[in-house]
This record gives C-alpha cells, sequence and structure tokens, in this order.
C-alpha cells in the first residue's frame, strides 16, 4: 500500500504518520510498511533515514511499470533490512527535491542517509533493488563474529554471486586500504570481513585445497577462492607499505574480480563497467611497476614531445552471443561450453584487458551496432565508448571460427591494441544516426506486429494527403484558363470558345450553341426537335457563359457545343429520327 493522504487529517501530519508507522517497525510492531509518498517536507526528515527514495513523473511509462516491482521490493526489505525506509516522490511537483538530488531522468532510485546518498544504476527487479539496498546499507564491510549469521547472509546470495572476504587482523596498511576500497566500491559489490572461523566449512575445504593464499584478502566466486597477490616492493620485494600505490593496486584488483568468470551480461551491466562509480583514476607507468596483475591496457597517443601511453581503467568486454531460442541447440552450446572454458583458464593476457561473458540480448547490441548482427558470434564491447568490434562480421563467415581458440584470442589482441575497426559508438553524428535507425525499425516492426492498426496509422493520412496534392496539381485546363479579369470584347469571347464555329449566316435571335449530338439548332426549331434525345445533352452554365449572355441578351443559348449550318444541321435531325422510326 502506499501512504498518502489521510481522510480527516490535515496534510501537513500526514507525512509525520506515515513516518511514526514505519519507525514503529524498529520497535517489532507489526505493521506492514511499503511505500509512502513524500513532498517537499522531506527535507526535514532525512536525518530519520536511512531512506529508499524512487524519484519518479506521473507520465513516465517506465515508472508505472516499476510501480509494482518497488511495491514488492519494499515488503521483503522491509524483513531483510527493517531500518530502510522505502518511499516514493513525485519529481515533477518537488522540483527543489529533485534538484538537490541531481535528478536528471526518470525514474531514479536514491538510496539517501543524511549527506550520503548512491544512485541505483543496475536492473530494476526484486533481487536487484534489494541487493543495492543492502550493500548501500550500514559499513561497506559487514563485518561479522557468528558463523550462523554469516550463513545466512551467504544464503542470500546468488551460488554464483562474488564476495571478499577480509581475515580479520590488525590495522595493517592493507586492511586500512581494503576498507578505503570496499567503501568505495560498496553498492558492486560484497565486502565481508571476520575470522576463519565464521566461514562456512566449504569455503575453509576450498581455503585448504588454494595453497597460493598471499594476504588475507580473499575472493570467494565460481565454485573456487583466490587471494590478492599483493603489491611487491621494488625494494625488497616484499608488500609495499605506500598507501597510494597499494590502494591503487588493489582497487584494479577487486574491479577485475568483482564479476564472475564467465556471467551473463544485461544490457545495464555492460554500462555498469564504465560507471563513473568505478572511479576515475589517474595512472602513470611508474606507479605500476610492471605489475603482471595489473589491468590497464595501454593505447599509444602521439604527442608532440615523446611517446607517451594513456591507461584505462576498466577492461573491453568479450561478449559470446547466443539467440535466447537457441541457448539448447547443439552448436550454440557448445560455443558458450568453449567460452566457459577459456575464461575459467583465466590466461593472464586476457584476464588482464577483457571480462568474458555472454548475453541473448542481441537486439540491445544491434540497436548500438545499427545493423543486424549474425549469431552465434564474439563480439567486444567498448562500455566507455559503446563501440562494437565484430569477430564474424558477415552471414558468410564461419562460425567453426568461434571454436578456433588460437584466432580468438589473436583477435583480443588485435581489438586491444586498436587494430579493428569498430562499429557504432557514442559520438553526436552516431548518435542521430542511430536515431535515424530507430525509427526507421521501429516502423518497419509496426507495420509487420501490427498491420491493422499501421493502415489506419499510415494508410489515411496518405490517402488524404494523396487527394490534395491531385486536387492541387491535377485540375482540368479548362477551369484555369477562365480568370477573374474577362475582355469584354467578342474576339476574346470567341477565343476563351476554342474549337467552336460561330456562323455570321445564323442571326442574332435565332442562332445557337449546340452540343455535338444536340438537334436544338435554333429557337424556332425547338419544336422540331423535341422528340430527338441526345446522349449527353449538357446546359452550359460556366461563368464564360455567364459572361458571353451578358454581351449578348438577344441570343438564347440552350447548350454548348459545335455550331452547325441550318440546312446541315436539318439533315441531322431526319437521320436521327429515320434512325428512331427503325
Amino acid at each position: 500500500m502506499a501512504f498518502g493522504f489521510l481522510r480527516g487529517i490535515p496534510h501537513s501530519v500526514t507525512i509525520s504518520l506515515n513516518l511514526l508507522l514505519c519507525l514503529l517497525t524498529d520497535l517489532s510492531v507489526q505493521v506492514t510498511c511499503e511505500v509512502f509518498e513524500l513532498d517537499n517536507r522531506f527535507i526535514d526528515f532525512i536525518d530519520k533515514g536511512p531512506w529508499l527514495v524512487q524519484f519518479y513523473a506521473p507520465w513516465c511509462g517506465f515508472c508505472r511499470r516499476l510501480t509494482s516491482t518497488y511495491e514488492e521490493m519494499s515488503r521483503l526489505l522491509i524483513h531483510m533490512e527493517p531500518s530502510i525506509k522505502v518511499a516514493r516522490l513525485d519529481a515533477t511537483v518537488y522540483t527543489g527535491i529533485a534538484k538537490m538530488f541531481d535528478i536528471r531522468g526518470f525514474p531514479t532510485i536514491k538510496y539517501i542517509n543524511s549527506t550520503v546518498t548512491y544512485t541505483f544504476m543496475g536492473d530494476r527487479t526484486v533481487k536487484g533493488l534489494i541487493t543495492f539496498a543492502q550493500r548501500a546499507n550500514g559499513p561497506a564491510v559487514k563485518h561479522f563474529e557468528e558463523k550462523h549469521k554469516f550463513e545466512e547472509r551467504i544464503k542470500q546470495l546468488d551460488s554464483d554471486e562474488p564476495f571478499f572476504f577480509l581475515l580479520t587482523s590488525t590495522n595493517s596498511v592493507l586492511k586500512v586500504t581494503f576498507l578505503e576500497v570496499a567503501e568505495k566500491l560498496r553498492i558492486f559489490s560484497w565486502f565481508f570481513s571476520g575470522s576463519l572461523s565464521v566461514l562456512p566449512q566449504p569455503y575453509i575445504e576450498l581455503l585448504k585445497s588454494f595453497r597460493n593464499v598471499f594476504t588475507e584478502i580473499l575472493v570467494f566466486k565460481d565454485s573456487n577462492v583466490y587471494s590478492y597477490p599483493g603489491l611487491l616492493s621494488s625494494e625488497n620485494q616484499q608488500i609495499t607499505t605506500n598507501k597510494s600505490e597499494l590502494y591503487q593496486d588493489l582497487l584494479l584488483w577487486v574491479l577485475r574480480e568483482r564479476q564472475s568468470d564467465f556471467p551473463k551480461l544485461s544490457t545495464s551491466d555492460l554500462w555498469e563497467f564504465a560507471s563513473s562509480g568505478l572511479g576515475n583514476i589517474n595512472f602513470n607507468l611508474d606507479n605500476m611497476h610492471n605489475n603482471s596483475n595489473s589491468i590497464l591496457s595501454p593505447y599509444p597517443v602521439s604527442s608532440n614531445v615523446n611517446s607517451i601511453r594513456v591507461y584505462r581503467n576498466y577492461r573491453l568486454i568479450g561478449l559470446f552471443t547466443v539467440d535466447q531460442l537457441l541457448v539448447e541447440d547443439s552448436f550454440p552450446s557448445r560455443v558458450l561450453k568453449f567460452g566457459q572454458t577459456l575464461a575459467l583458464r583465466r590466461l593472464p593476457h586476457i584476464i588482464r584487458y577483457f571480462q568474458l561473458a555472454w548475453t541473448d540480448d542481441i537486439e540491445a547490441l544491434e540497436d548500438l551496432a545499427m545493423g543486424v548482427i549474425s549469431t552465434p558470434n564474439f563480439i567486444v564491447v567498448d562500455p566507455l565508448t559503446r563501440e562494437l568490434f565484430m569477430y564474424l562480421s558477415n552471414h558468410y563467415s564461419s562460425h567453426s571460427l568461434l571454436l578456433d581458440e588460437s584466432n580468438l584470442i589473436n583477435f583480443l589482441m588485435l581489438v586491444n591494441d586498436g587494430k579493428v575497426k569498430a562499429v557504432g559508438g557514442n559520438t553526436i553524428s552516431v548518435r542521430l544516426q542511430r536515431l535515424g535507425y530507430n525509427f526507421v525499425t521501429g516502423v518497419i516492426k509496426f507495420l509487420i506486429t501490427r498491420p491493422f492498426m499501421a493502415m489506419l496509422v499510415f494508410g489515411v493520412p496518405i490517402i488524404m494527403l494523396s487527394g490534395i496534392i491531385y486536387l492541387c496539381c491535377c485540375l482540368d485546363t479548362d477551369y484555369a484558363n477562365y480568370g477573374d479579369d474577362y475582355n469584354d470584347n467578342e474576339e476574346a469571347c470567341d477565343k476563351q470558345l476554342s474549337g467552336r464555329k460561330v456562323n455570321k449566316n445564323i442571326n442574332d435571335s435565332t442562332d445557337s450553341i449546340i452540343d455535338t449530338d444536340s438537334s436544338y439548332v435554333t429557337t424556332n426549331d425547338h419544336q422540331a426537335g423535341i422528340n430527338v434525345r441526345s446522349r449527353n445533352i449538357k446546359t452550359f452554365s460556366s461563368s464564360s457563359n455567364h459572361r458571353y449572355r451578358a454581351l449578348h441578351p438577344g441570343r438564347k443559348i440552350l447548350n454548348m457545343g459545335p455550331v452547325y449550318s441550318e440546312e446541315e444541321l436539318r439533315k441531322r435531325i431526319k437521320d436521327c429520327r429515320a434512325k428512331k422510326e427503325k
């Protein structure tokens, strides 16, 4: 339920009552507190947090679709993290609060605790929202003293979800550095600490089988355990005590190990790799000491002084793409198995620069590439520039190349060296091209999926527009020849009646203008020809005829047509009567 205006109670105290209901949950009172509405007095209650607030707009379709998910998440979160108050705020009404929290799109979900805020950037699912709230709430490194509590927390994680664990030790430089790194990356990964005794038995068995335990910082993932190797000092080959160098190296190691070796990634996961929350770190070559565990990727940059190298603090993503409908098929399954095997080998020259993964979200990649992508395929994605590097560039490429390890590794190295042409991108020109591509593909998809609706939407306006164009451009030229300005002399009238002959032998009182098949010649012969019907007798009523009648009031114009002599016309009448009698 959503708490809002309570009938019979002034609106000024509504939010206080809502907060009171939520705060009662801290006293173990059985109150169902889900989502309640905030107003501009939210600023006065920020210190009553922590808060999980959804900033929405009433007209936003994404916000409406998120409503049920957000409420379901609230019902679960109240039992898992009872200290968090779940709320929502209309950012279009309370624009001052939205501006204060730098709301630029809808929906935006933020964790707010006094002056500390974190923005949610993952999948808008119940699991994703709960994970975000739990990671943001409390200390960055969750410490456990009792084994059963740690086991309960581990059960809440997915089976393949990595987590970092700090074995309790004295306040060494490494421990302090780990706490700082965890604080920076808290919403991206799980960080725990405790003694060896709090670890469940399966994890202890893993530690016993893993002999390369270099430091007290561990990561558990993919049914395995790895230890932070540490950064050795160039002087005594011991772990360095230089805090800045150690922080930089540990941060990069955590960034590399925070994902499974071969996860399934969605579109939002791709952009998380280049998130500003992962740290814009300034690196230089001297601080690296040729560390083989560094994941920094060099790019040559030209300089007027000397040759320098710029390093990126993120890895490219190597995606094995398969069609969702064909995942169980034999060859796509072999491709995924090959990719998983390659990833679990953890080749140093691969994991240093690339995160191997797989996806079936082909449509999102096609939007980036602005073209059709054949599947199965292998694509390298730069999450920062949104460029794509195709391993199989067209439908004529042999899919068997996907199972060729040497060729695939060679392709990855060429991409890392900048020797493979990219498609897509994130520049202004490419964005405009993508906008046009999405419009065209959207129209085509609309025509295919909803032809009747498309006929109404596009067909009716096209027919109306065609009619307007026809009326404007294809009118009869006879109508266009008659203007408002008319020359009042008889010769001009004769020119207007082009193709007609005026018989000068017939006097003005009896001459007439006759249709081609008409029997009417003059008013004197009107009775004689009364019984003769014409196929197309038209009364001449154009503006030209009216003007002609005004010039010659004595003439009686019955029909429009060529004028014949009296003898010729009598002959035509006689022939017509003979035909009728037969």
